[in-house]
Protein backbone atom coordinates (compact mmCIF):
# COMPACT_ATOMS: atom_id res chain seq x y z
CA UNK A 1 0.00 0.00 0.00
CA UNK A 2 2.71 2.23 0.66
CA UNK A 3 4.30 1.49 -2.71
CA UNK A 4 1.31 2.65 -4.21
CA UNK A 5 2.28 -0.32 -7.00
CA UNK A 6 -0.22 -2.54 -8.54
CA UNK A 7 -0.73 -6.15 -7.44
CA UNK A 8 0.32 -8.34 -4.13
CA UNK A 9 3.02 -8.10 -1.92
CA UNK A 10 4.75 -11.93 -2.29
CA UNK A 11 6.77 -12.22 1.42
CA UNK A 12 8.19 -15.21 -0.21
CA UNK A 13 9.67 -13.59 -2.74
CA UNK A 14 11.48 -11.08 -0.20
CA UNK A 15 15.51 -10.48 -0.74
CA UNK A 16 15.70 -13.30 -3.36
CA UNK A 17 17.49 -12.21 -6.59
CA UNK A 18 15.27 -11.91 -9.63
CA UNK A 19 16.79 -13.29 -12.86
CA UNK A 20 15.84 -11.64 -15.78
CA UNK A 21 14.75 -13.79 -19.20
CA UNK A 22 17.65 -13.89 -21.84
CA UNK A 23 16.91 -11.93 -24.76
CA UNK A 24 16.54 -13.52 -28.18
CA UNK A 25 19.33 -12.24 -30.46
CA UNK A 26 22.08 -13.52 -32.32
CA UNK A 27 24.76 -13.10 -29.62
CA UNK A 28 22.52 -15.33 -27.65
CA UNK A 29 21.64 -18.03 -30.24
CA UNK A 30 25.55 -18.20 -30.85
CA UNK A 31 26.54 -18.60 -27.34
CA UNK A 32 23.72 -21.00 -26.56
CA UNK A 33 23.72 -23.45 -29.91
CA UNK A 34 27.51 -23.07 -31.05
CA UNK A 35 28.86 -21.60 -34.27
CA UNK A 36 27.08 -23.94 -36.79
CA UNK A 37 25.53 -23.76 -39.98
CA UNK A 38 21.84 -24.79 -38.23
CA UNK A 39 22.32 -21.34 -35.92
CA UNK A 40 23.09 -19.18 -38.92
CA UNK A 41 20.42 -20.97 -40.70
CA UNK A 42 17.79 -20.51 -38.29
CA UNK A 43 18.90 -16.26 -37.55
CA UNK A 44 18.85 -15.65 -41.16
CA UNK A 45 15.29 -16.98 -42.04
CA UNK A 46 14.23 -15.69 -38.73
CA UNK A 47 15.16 -12.51 -40.10
CA UNK A 48 17.39 -11.75 -36.29
CA UNK A 49 20.61 -10.75 -37.76
CA UNK A 50 21.27 -7.44 -38.28
CA UNK A 51 23.11 -5.89 -41.29
CA UNK A 52 26.13 -5.04 -39.75
CA UNK A 53 26.20 -8.14 -37.78
CA UNK A 54 25.53 -10.10 -41.54
CA UNK A 55 28.42 -8.12 -42.91
CA UNK A 56 31.00 -8.88 -39.94
CA UNK A 57 30.02 -12.36 -39.98
CA UNK A 58 30.51 -13.14 -43.35
CA UNK A 59 33.35 -15.57 -42.56
CA UNK A 60 31.34 -17.69 -40.10
CA UNK A 61 28.49 -17.95 -42.39
CA UNK A 62 30.25 -19.29 -45.55
CA UNK A 63 33.03 -21.59 -43.86
CA UNK A 64 29.82 -23.34 -41.64
CA UNK A 65 28.71 -24.44 -44.88
CA UNK A 66 25.37 -23.27 -44.98
CA UNK A 67 23.59 -24.08 -48.55
CA UNK A 68 22.89 -22.06 -51.90
CA UNK A 69 19.35 -21.08 -50.26
CA UNK A 70 21.28 -19.24 -47.19
CA UNK A 71 23.56 -17.56 -49.56
CA UNK A 72 21.33 -16.47 -52.20
CA UNK A 73 18.95 -14.67 -48.58
CA UNK A 74 22.29 -13.33 -47.50
CA UNK A 75 23.53 -11.75 -50.68
CA UNK A 76 20.27 -9.86 -51.34
CA UNK A 77 19.96 -8.49 -47.93
CA UNK A 78 23.80 -7.32 -48.58
CA UNK A 79 23.05 -6.03 -51.79
CA UNK A 80 19.40 -4.72 -51.46
CA UNK A 81 19.54 -0.99 -51.82
CA UNK A 82 16.50 -0.39 -48.91
CA UNK A 83 19.23 -2.55 -46.67
CA UNK A 84 21.88 -0.44 -46.95
CA UNK A 85 20.44 2.92 -46.88
CA UNK A 86 18.80 2.00 -43.48
CA UNK A 87 22.13 0.07 -42.03
CA UNK A 88 23.77 3.89 -42.54
CA UNK A 89 26.93 1.87 -43.40
CA UNK A 90 29.99 3.94 -45.13
CA UNK A 91 31.99 2.28 -48.02
CA UNK A 92 34.69 2.07 -45.63
CA UNK A 93 33.08 -0.73 -44.16
CA UNK A 94 32.84 -3.07 -46.60
CA UNK A 95 36.80 -3.14 -46.94
CA UNK A 96 37.38 -5.25 -44.32
CA UNK A 97 33.74 -7.90 -45.61
CA UNK A 98 36.04 -7.63 -49.12
CA UNK A 99 39.13 -8.71 -47.35
CA UNK A 100 37.56 -11.85 -45.62
CA UNK A 101 36.61 -12.77 -48.80
CA UNK A 102 40.09 -12.36 -50.35
CA UNK A 103 41.41 -14.42 -47.89
CA UNK A 104 39.06 -16.94 -48.10
CA UNK A 105 40.16 -18.43 -51.49
CA UNK A 106 41.98 -21.85 -50.66
CA UNK A 107 41.26 -21.55 -47.11
CA UNK A 108 39.71 -25.14 -45.10
CA UNK A 109 36.57 -24.70 -43.54
CA UNK A 110 35.74 -25.52 -40.01
CA UNK A 111 33.06 -27.23 -41.02
CA UNK A 112 32.95 -30.33 -43.37
CA UNK A 113 30.54 -29.00 -45.75
CA UNK A 114 32.74 -26.36 -46.68
CA UNK A 115 36.30 -28.33 -46.57
CA UNK A 116 34.62 -31.08 -48.78
CA UNK A 117 33.10 -27.98 -51.53
CA UNK A 118 34.64 -28.37 -54.57
CA UNK A 119 37.56 -25.38 -55.39
CA UNK A 120 35.34 -24.36 -58.33
CA UNK A 121 32.23 -24.33 -56.37
CA UNK A 122 34.05 -22.18 -53.63
CA UNK A 123 35.40 -19.31 -56.40
CA UNK A 124 31.51 -19.59 -57.49
CA UNK A 125 30.03 -18.90 -53.99
CA UNK A 126 33.25 -16.08 -53.17
CA UNK A 127 32.71 -14.30 -56.60
CA UNK A 128 28.92 -13.89 -55.91
CA UNK A 129 29.54 -12.43 -52.17
CA UNK A 130 31.94 -9.85 -54.16
CA UNK A 131 29.45 -8.81 -56.35
CA UNK A 132 26.86 -8.31 -53.93
CA UNK A 133 29.72 -6.13 -51.39
CA UNK A 134 31.18 -4.16 -54.99
CA UNK A 135 26.72 -3.06 -55.18
CA UNK A 136 26.78 -2.44 -51.51
CA UNK A 137 29.38 -0.11 -51.38
CA UNK A 138 28.65 2.02 -54.58
CA UNK A 139 25.40 1.74 -52.79
CA UNK A 140 27.01 3.38 -49.52
CA UNK A 141 28.93 5.99 -51.08
CA UNK A 142 26.10 6.66 -52.91
CA UNK A 143 23.37 6.82 -50.15
CA UNK A 144 25.07 6.88 -46.88
CA UNK A 145 27.72 9.72 -47.60
CA UNK A 146 26.88 13.18 -48.54
CA UNK A 147 28.13 14.34 -51.57
CA UNK A 148 31.06 16.61 -52.15
CA UNK A 149 29.47 19.88 -53.97
CA UNK A 150 30.91 21.50 -56.39
CA UNK A 151 34.63 20.74 -58.28
CA UNK A 152 36.88 18.98 -56.43
CA UNK A 153 41.09 18.85 -56.53
CA UNK A 154 42.13 15.94 -55.15
CA UNK A 155 46.36 16.14 -54.70
CA UNK A 156 47.45 12.73 -54.07
CA UNK A 157 51.53 12.04 -52.81
CA UNK A 158 52.59 9.85 -54.36
CA UNK A 159 56.04 9.41 -53.19
CA UNK A 160 57.71 6.38 -51.44
CA UNK A 161 56.58 7.39 -47.94
CA UNK A 162 52.75 6.33 -48.77
CA UNK A 163 54.26 2.57 -48.92
CA UNK A 164 54.56 3.32 -44.81
CA UNK A 165 52.08 0.96 -42.73
CA UNK A 166 48.69 2.60 -41.99
CA UNK A 167 47.90 2.85 -38.37
CA UNK A 168 44.42 3.28 -39.52
CA UNK A 169 42.05 -0.03 -37.85
CA UNK A 170 38.71 -1.73 -39.48
CA UNK A 171 40.24 -3.21 -42.49
CA UNK A 172 40.28 -6.86 -41.65
CA UNK A 173 43.92 -6.71 -42.76
CA UNK A 174 47.18 -4.46 -42.36
CA UNK A 175 46.87 -1.88 -45.37
CA UNK A 176 49.58 0.47 -46.09
CA UNK A 177 49.11 4.50 -46.50
CA UNK A 178 48.71 3.91 -50.23
CA UNK A 179 45.77 1.48 -49.95
CA UNK A 180 43.92 3.55 -47.17
CA UNK A 181 44.36 7.06 -49.39
CA UNK A 182 43.00 5.36 -52.90
CA UNK A 183 40.48 3.83 -51.03
CA UNK A 184 39.34 7.20 -49.72
CA UNK A 185 40.20 8.51 -53.55
CA UNK A 186 37.74 5.80 -54.52
CA UNK A 187 34.70 7.18 -52.22
CA UNK A 188 35.40 10.95 -53.20
CA UNK A 189 35.35 9.95 -57.20
CA UNK A 190 32.09 8.78 -56.00
CA UNK A 191 30.56 10.89 -53.73
CA UNK A 192 31.79 14.47 -55.42
CA UNK A 193 30.16 16.08 -58.27
CA UNK A 194 33.30 16.22 -60.26
CA UNK A 195 36.48 15.02 -59.12
CA UNK A 196 40.29 15.91 -60.43
CA UNK A 197 43.44 13.58 -59.25
CA UNK A 198 46.97 14.92 -59.29
CA UNK A 199 49.55 12.90 -58.09
CA UNK A 200 52.93 14.50 -56.57
CA UNK A 201 55.58 13.78 -54.93
CA UNK A 202 58.79 16.06 -53.63
CA UNK A 203 60.10 16.08 -57.00
CA UNK A 204 57.00 17.97 -58.93
CA UNK A 205 53.36 17.15 -60.83
CA UNK A 206 52.10 14.89 -62.82
CA UNK A 207 48.42 16.36 -64.51
CA UNK A 208 46.64 14.61 -67.18
CA UNK A 209 46.03 11.27 -65.16
CA UNK A 210 42.69 9.54 -66.24
CA UNK A 211 41.48 7.65 -63.97
CA UNK A 212 38.08 5.52 -64.41
CA UNK A 213 36.25 3.97 -60.55
CA UNK A 214 33.90 1.42 -61.06
CA UNK A 215 34.31 -2.32 -61.25
CA UNK A 216 36.02 -4.71 -57.59
CA UNK A 217 36.78 -2.70 -54.68
CA UNK A 218 40.00 -4.44 -54.44
CA UNK A 219 40.95 -4.79 -58.25
CA UNK A 220 40.63 -1.19 -58.30
CA UNK A 221 43.16 -0.65 -55.07
CA UNK A 222 44.79 -2.43 -57.17
CA UNK A 223 45.23 -0.79 -60.03
CA UNK A 224 45.32 3.10 -58.32
CA UNK A 225 48.10 1.40 -56.36
CA UNK A 226 50.25 0.72 -59.35
CA UNK A 227 49.02 3.91 -61.05
CA UNK A 228 50.51 6.03 -57.90
CA UNK A 229 54.01 4.44 -57.89
CA UNK A 230 53.86 4.58 -62.09
CA UNK A 231 53.60 8.28 -61.71
CA UNK A 232 56.03 8.59 -58.30
CA UNK A 233 58.74 7.11 -60.87
CA UNK A 234 57.82 9.11 -63.77
CA UNK A 235 57.97 11.99 -62.11
CA UNK A 236 61.34 11.01 -60.21
CA UNK A 237 62.97 10.54 -63.69
CA UNK A 238 61.33 13.34 -65.13
CA UNK A 239 64.13 15.82 -66.48
CA UNK A 240 61.74 18.75 -66.05
CA UNK A 241 59.47 18.18 -63.96
CA UNK A 242 56.52 20.25 -63.33
CA UNK A 243 56.61 22.26 -59.24
CA UNK A 244 53.71 22.38 -56.87
CA UNK A 245 54.11 26.21 -57.14
CA UNK A 246 53.90 26.12 -61.04
CA UNK A 247 50.74 24.01 -60.88
CA UNK A 248 49.08 26.30 -58.91
CA UNK A 249 50.31 29.25 -60.69
CA UNK A 250 48.72 27.47 -63.65
CA UNK A 251 45.59 26.99 -62.26
CA UNK A 252 45.46 30.45 -60.52
CA UNK A 253 46.21 32.50 -64.06
CA UNK A 254 43.63 30.36 -65.82
CA UNK A 255 41.20 30.82 -63.27
CA UNK A 256 40.23 27.14 -62.81
CA UNK A 257 37.46 27.19 -60.11
CA UNK A 258 37.43 24.69 -57.14
CA UNK A 259 35.38 24.51 -54.34
CA UNK A 260 37.23 22.28 -52.51
CA UNK A 261 40.77 21.07 -52.57
CA UNK A 262 41.96 18.21 -51.08
CA UNK A 263 45.69 17.04 -50.10
CA UNK A 264 46.20 13.29 -49.31
CA UNK A 265 49.83 12.59 -47.59
CA UNK A 266 51.71 11.09 -44.64
CA UNK A 267 52.87 14.62 -43.54
CA UNK A 268 50.96 17.43 -45.11
CA UNK A 269 52.64 20.76 -46.48
CA UNK A 270 53.29 23.25 -48.75
CA UNK A 271 49.30 24.62 -49.59
CA UNK A 272 49.37 27.66 -47.03
CA UNK A 273 51.77 29.47 -49.44
CA UNK A 274 49.34 29.06 -52.54
CA UNK A 275 46.21 28.55 -51.74
CA UNK A 276 46.43 32.42 -50.57
CA UNK A 277 46.98 34.16 -53.93
CA UNK A 278 44.25 31.10 -55.28
CA UNK A 279 41.65 32.80 -52.69
CA UNK A 280 43.01 36.45 -54.27
CA UNK A 281 42.59 35.10 -57.74
CA UNK A 282 39.63 32.59 -58.21
CA UNK A 283 37.96 31.38 -55.29
CA UNK A 284 37.87 33.29 -51.88
CA UNK A 285 35.97 30.65 -50.14
CA UNK A 286 37.61 27.43 -51.47
CA UNK A 287 37.12 24.70 -49.00
CA UNK A 288 41.21 23.83 -48.15
CA UNK A 289 41.54 20.55 -46.28
CA UNK A 290 45.14 18.55 -45.58
CA UNK A 291 44.57 14.75 -44.75
CA UNK A 292 47.80 13.65 -42.90
CA UNK A 293 47.15 10.00 -42.67
CA UNK A 294 50.42 9.09 -40.84
CA UNK A 295 48.63 9.88 -37.33
CA UNK A 296 47.60 7.53 -34.77
CA UNK A 297 45.15 9.41 -32.89
CA UNK A 298 42.02 11.00 -35.52
CA UNK A 299 41.17 14.68 -34.82
CA UNK A 300 40.42 17.70 -36.53
CA UNK A 301 42.58 21.07 -36.12
CA UNK A 302 41.19 24.02 -37.72
CA UNK A 303 43.24 26.99 -38.05
CA UNK A 304 42.60 30.23 -35.90
CA UNK A 305 40.95 32.72 -38.17
CA UNK A 306 42.06 36.07 -36.52
CA UNK A 307 45.47 35.12 -37.00
CA UNK A 308 45.79 37.03 -40.71
CA UNK A 309 47.53 34.26 -42.08
CA UNK A 310 45.04 31.54 -41.53
CA UNK A 311 41.52 31.41 -43.16
CA UNK A 312 38.53 29.85 -41.36
CA UNK A 313 38.13 27.02 -44.41
CA UNK A 314 41.58 25.93 -43.95
CA UNK A 315 41.33 22.55 -42.22
CA UNK A 316 43.76 19.70 -41.30
CA UNK A 317 42.50 16.26 -40.68
CA UNK A 318 44.93 13.76 -38.80
CA UNK A 319 44.80 9.72 -38.72
CA UNK A 320 41.91 8.51 -40.66
CA UNK A 321 37.93 7.71 -40.02
CA UNK A 322 35.29 6.98 -42.05
CA UNK A 323 33.58 10.18 -40.89
CA UNK A 324 36.21 12.73 -42.41
CA UNK A 325 34.14 12.42 -46.25
CA UNK A 326 30.81 13.22 -44.18
CA UNK A 327 32.78 16.02 -41.97
CA UNK A 328 34.18 17.50 -45.30
CA UNK A 329 30.82 17.74 -47.24
CA UNK A 330 29.45 19.47 -44.27
CA UNK A 331 31.71 21.90 -43.66
CA UNK A 332 32.38 22.81 -47.95
CA UNK A 333 28.41 23.12 -47.83
CA UNK A 334 28.04 25.25 -45.20
CA UNK A 335 25.56 22.89 -43.55
CA UNK A 336 27.26 22.39 -39.99
CA UNK A 337 27.24 26.82 -39.64
CA UNK A 338 24.24 27.35 -41.21
CA UNK A 339 22.37 24.76 -38.97
CA UNK A 340 23.80 26.37 -36.26
CA UNK A 341 22.57 30.39 -37.64
CA UNK A 342 19.27 28.93 -38.17
CA UNK A 343 18.62 28.03 -34.36
CA UNK A 344 17.14 31.82 -33.55
CA UNK A 345 14.75 31.30 -35.90
CA UNK A 346 13.74 27.42 -35.61
CA UNK A 347 12.86 28.35 -32.04
CA UNK A 348 11.86 32.00 -32.51
CA UNK A 349 14.55 33.33 -30.67
CA UNK A 350 14.55 37.13 -29.38
CA UNK A 351 17.43 39.22 -30.49
CA UNK A 352 19.80 39.58 -27.15
CA UNK A 353 19.93 43.21 -26.18
CA UNK A 354 23.36 45.29 -25.74
CA UNK A 355 25.90 43.67 -23.25
CA UNK A 356 25.71 45.39 -19.86
CA UNK A 357 28.88 47.85 -18.47
CA UNK A 358 29.74 45.20 -15.54
CA UNK A 359 27.84 42.33 -14.41
CA UNK A 360 26.29 44.09 -10.87
CA UNK A 361 26.83 41.36 -8.38
CA UNK A 362 25.32 41.66 -4.60
CA UNK A 363 27.99 43.07 -1.96
CA UNK A 364 26.32 40.30 0.26
CA UNK A 365 26.69 37.43 -2.06
CA UNK A 366 30.62 37.83 -2.33
CA UNK A 367 31.20 37.33 1.53
CA UNK A 368 28.56 33.91 1.58
CA UNK A 369 31.05 31.48 -0.43
CA UNK A 370 28.66 28.61 0.43
CA UNK A 371 26.40 30.28 -1.97
CA UNK A 372 28.52 30.46 -4.70
CA UNK A 373 27.87 27.99 -7.92
CA UNK A 374 30.59 27.68 -10.27
CA UNK A 375 28.92 27.36 -13.67
CA UNK A 376 31.50 25.14 -16.09
CA UNK A 377 31.03 26.46 -19.60
CA UNK A 378 32.54 24.00 -22.14
CA UNK A 379 32.25 24.17 -25.95
CA UNK A 380 33.77 24.00 -28.67
CA UNK A 381 36.05 27.55 -29.04
CA UNK A 382 35.78 28.72 -32.36
CA UNK A 383 32.13 27.71 -33.63
CA UNK A 384 30.67 29.27 -30.42
CA UNK A 385 32.77 32.21 -29.36
CA UNK A 386 29.76 34.36 -29.73
CA UNK A 387 27.60 32.23 -27.60
CA UNK A 388 29.93 32.07 -25.03
CA UNK A 389 30.50 36.01 -24.55
CA UNK A 390 26.99 36.56 -24.60
CA UNK A 391 26.84 34.29 -22.03
CA UNK A 392 28.78 35.29 -19.76
CA UNK A 393 28.03 39.69 -20.48
CA UNK A 394 24.53 39.06 -21.05
CA UNK A 395 22.96 36.08 -19.39
CA UNK A 396 24.91 35.60 -15.93
CA UNK A 397 24.55 39.62 -14.70
CA UNK A 398 20.88 38.92 -15.15
CA UNK A 399 20.70 35.93 -13.36
CA UNK A 400 22.85 37.81 -10.72
CA UNK A 401 20.65 40.39 -10.69
CA UNK A 402 17.43 38.27 -9.91
CA UNK A 403 19.47 36.09 -7.12
CA UNK A 404 20.15 39.57 -4.72
CA UNK A 405 18.01 38.94 -2.60
CA UNK A 406 18.51 35.25 -2.45
CA UNK A 407 21.82 35.77 -1.59
CA UNK A 408 23.24 33.86 -4.18
CA UNK A 409 26.20 34.42 -6.82
CA UNK A 410 26.73 32.79 -10.12
CA UNK A 411 30.50 32.61 -11.28
CA UNK A 412 31.46 31.35 -14.46
CA UNK A 413 34.33 28.83 -15.19
CA UNK A 414 35.54 29.36 -18.79
CA UNK A 415 38.50 27.59 -19.32
CA UNK A 416 39.45 29.55 -22.56
CA UNK A 417 41.55 31.88 -20.25
CA UNK A 418 42.55 29.07 -18.26
CA UNK A 419 44.10 26.76 -20.43
CA UNK A 420 47.56 27.39 -21.27
CA UNK A 421 49.54 26.24 -23.96
CA UNK A 422 51.60 23.99 -22.21
CA UNK A 423 48.77 22.09 -20.60
CA UNK A 424 46.86 21.98 -23.98
CA UNK A 425 50.46 20.21 -25.80
CA UNK A 426 51.03 17.77 -23.20
CA UNK A 427 47.40 16.13 -23.74
CA UNK A 428 46.15 17.84 -20.03
CA UNK A 429 42.96 19.72 -20.92
CA UNK A 430 40.69 16.94 -19.77
CA UNK A 431 42.45 17.01 -16.30
CA UNK A 432 42.47 20.48 -15.94
CA UNK A 433 38.74 20.75 -16.75
CA UNK A 434 37.97 17.85 -14.15
CA UNK A 435 39.79 19.92 -11.56
CA UNK A 436 38.25 23.18 -12.30
CA UNK A 437 34.50 20.81 -11.98
CA UNK A 438 35.38 19.30 -8.65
Amino acid sequence: YRSRLSGLWDESQAGKRMKVPTPYTWETQLAAKGNNSSTWKELILSRKLPYMAMLRNLRNIIQSGVNDNIHKIVQKKLSSPEDVKRSKQFPFRFLSAYAVLDSLEGEPGMAIAWSTTPDFEQEKILDSYKACLDKAVQLAAINNVKPIKGSLLLLFDCSDSMNAQCSAKGFGLTRTIREVAGLMTLMCMYSSEHCEIVFYNRSGVSVGEKIESGGEILKFLSTFVDNSKEADNAITLSSDPMSMSDFWSTITSTERHYDTVIQISPICSGLSSVRHLYREKVNSEVLSVEINLNSKRTYAHLDDPHQSTKHRNDITLYGFSDQMLQYISERGSGELLSNVEAIDKKFNLQPLPKPMAQSYISPLAKQIKSRVVRLFVSSTFLDLEKERQDLMNLVIPEINKLLIDKNFLIQEVDLRWGITKDEATSNKVILRCLEEVS
